[in-house]
């Protein structure tokens, strides 16, 4: 059962797919509130948590009402950082921004962003000693340890303190993954693939779909108070790249789970489950649900 080899067939295809099913998957209200609570200071200034190649401040930073912002764009991967002007300049067209430098620019909107190689989670990264009024992260605490998650509210109620950001994080994965319509193996292959989501890392076990449950609890054992909201993908039977992309993760998972030995997970009927899925979405005949949860942290 070898993957496929059409997971990225053209360079950003998954993140333009990524992208797009975020963006209508985000819970309006939430993000609401969220510009609702951008400061008027100008600058505003805004983290961004885990960013990856930038697709946040492409979606958001139109949507904030600052006119002039400054964002520092913060991830572990200096092979991401690299690719983030990159980024900018492919989306540019589809976000309407012009780029330049450091500049990005909605209109009348004025973004300027730093991109750098950082962790976010040790007490030594410059970010916590540094003004924020807005925090961002968007689908990064699944991949993260619930004692990784701790220490890092831990350090915001200790370090943030004094200007007290709002923390807006978005598309943090819950239980739900729903194939319609079903089919009798469907339950063997979710608790496969979340099983494989929280698998050990070298960090400590990844939460995986717990991710906006555990967030949830942890911000409020630190003293923020948390509104949420869900924000699940709804990914249609046209969505024929979209739905492989998801099939070609869950084929990888399943991949190494059969490698390792993992119980509750077979090669021969997971192959079977696995080709009558291609077949249908080939048909446009199947649909997913992918649950998550857009949170909105502040002080007390």
């Amino acid at each position: 059962m070898a993957a496929t080899d059409t997971f990225v067939p053209t360079e950003y295809e998954w993140l333009l797919l990524r992208f797009n099913a975020d963006q209508a998957a985000r819970a309006s209200e939430i993000e609401q509130q969220a510009r609702a609570r951008a400061s008027a200071r100008a600058p505003l200034k805004v983290l961004d948590l885990g960013a990856g190649a930038g697709a946040n401040l492409l979606y958001l930073a139109p949507r904030l009402p600052a006119t002039d912002q400054a964002w520092v764009l913060v991830d572990r991967d200096a092979a991401l950082v690299e690719r983030v002007r990159t980024c900018f300049d492919r989306m540019s067209a589809k976000v309407a921004a012009a780029v330049a430098d450091d500049l990005v620019s909605f209109g009348d909107q004025r973004v300027t962003y730093q991109a750098r190689t950082g962790d976010f989670l040790a007490a030594t990264d410059p970010i916590w000693e540094q003004p924020w009024d807005l925090v961002v992260a968007n689908a990064v605490f699944d991949m993260l340890s619930r004692e990784q998650v701790d220490a890092f509210f831990a350090l915001a109620a200790e370090r943030w303190a004094g200007r007290r950001p709002t923390l807006y994080f978005t598309i943090n994965l819950d239980h739900q993954l729903r194939f319609i319509p079903a089919h009798p193996d469907d339950d063997q292959v979710r608790a496969m693939f979340h099983g494989h989501m929280r698998r050990q890392q070298y960090y400590g076990r990844a939460l995986g779909p717990d991710s906006a449950e555990a967030v949830t609890d942890l911000a409020r054992v630190h003293g923020f108070t948390v509104t949420s909201g869900s924000s699940p993908w709804r990914i249609p039977a046209d969505a024929g790249a979209m739905l492989h992309a998801n099939l070609d993760f869950i084929e990888r998972a399943a991949d190494e789970m059969i490698t390792d030995g993992a119980d509750g997970i077979d090669r021969d009927p997971f192959a079977r489950w696995l080709s009558a899925r291609r077949e249908s979405i080939e048909r446009a005949e199947l649909s997913l649900e992918v649950g998550h949860r857009d949170l909105l942290i502040e002080w007390p």
